[in-house]
């Protein structure tokens, strides 16, 4: 299953950490088997937040190991000879045991050699890497452009990423419409105080309720994305109580996963 995250405006949705969020929670809830991935050249905010800094000098060099592979590897073998699920596995790094993983992004100096592999090379990729997990996350960043157009053909389900501005709602409702039957819907940094909160956003632009979700703003887990220690960060606040500070948090982000699950058929 091939989940695409995206925004149709740069910057603001929370596209990155909302997928890193819902990725996480689906292999910690649900145990499935999870693979992040980021498409697009210059997107460097996966790896801040899945490379702890705080772990041992070993750990950090294991990473650079595979951050010098990387999509980079998955590549080469692509062009080269194919690509095979145990070439996923070689390319990938573990960032929960036997659960969720991370294909590092590019290192590669040339936009344009990238941007033309990826184009030609991704769809094998997706392949491999939905034959090795059971879900398989995509940042596609934001905006259109040819990447992102192919990896809308080649998803399953594509996450429409939203903060609470009005604009970006009003241009992604009357400009994109092509893939309507493999939407859902996040809004990202919520306020429920928003004049555009859930409720009324499901009624404005006539969103189902089970395709909609939301995921606060909380400063917490924006810290721990920013130092890498998001898994560390969930993992201790998963079990939280009503009355802790992350209560509410957690509890949108799982009923976000859930929702995006259900939709996929692959939770009740």
């Amino acid at each position: 299953m091939k989940i695409a995250f995206w925004s149709n405006t740069p910057g603001q949705a929370g596209t990155t950490s909302n997928l890193v969020g819902v990725a996480l929670m689906a292999s910690m809830s649900y145990h499935y088997k999870t693979m992040i991935l980021q498409s697009q050249y210059g997107l460097y905010n996966l790896d801040s937040a899945l490379m702890d800094r705080g772990r041992d000098d070993l750990i950090r060099e294991e990473f650079s190991y595979y951050y010098e592979n990387g999509i980079d590897y998955l590549l080469r073998k692509s062009i080269i000879s194919g690509i095979t699920t145990d070439d996923v596995k070689q390319g990938c790094v573990e960032i929960v045991r036997d659960r969720a993983y991370y294909i590092p992004a590019t290192i590669k100096n040339s936009r344009e050699i990238y941007q033309e592999n990826i184009k030609k090379h991704l769809q094998s990729i997706l392949e491999a890497a939905d034959e090795f997990a059971d879900l398989t996350f995509i940042d596609a960043g934001c905006g259109v452009n040819e990447i992102s157009a192919r990896i809308f053909e080649a998803a399953d389900m594509i996450v429409v990423n939203f903060n609470q501005n009005c604009r970006a709602m009003n241009q992604f409702f009357q400009s994109y419409q092509k893939f309507s039957e493999k939407l859902v819907f996040l809004i990202g940094s919520y306020d429920y105080n928003s004049t555009y909160n859930a409720k009324n956003v499901q009624r404005m632009y006539r969103i189902d309720r089970k395709n909609l979700g939301v995921i606060p703003y909380n400063v917490g887990f924006q810290d721990a994305f920013g130092e890498g220690k998001v898994v560390r960060f969930l993992k201790s606040n998963f079990n939280c109580r009503e009355h802790d500070k992350n209560y509410y948090f957690i509890k949108e982000l799982k009923a976000s996963s859930n929702m995006i699950l259900k939709r996929a058929g692959l939770v009740d």
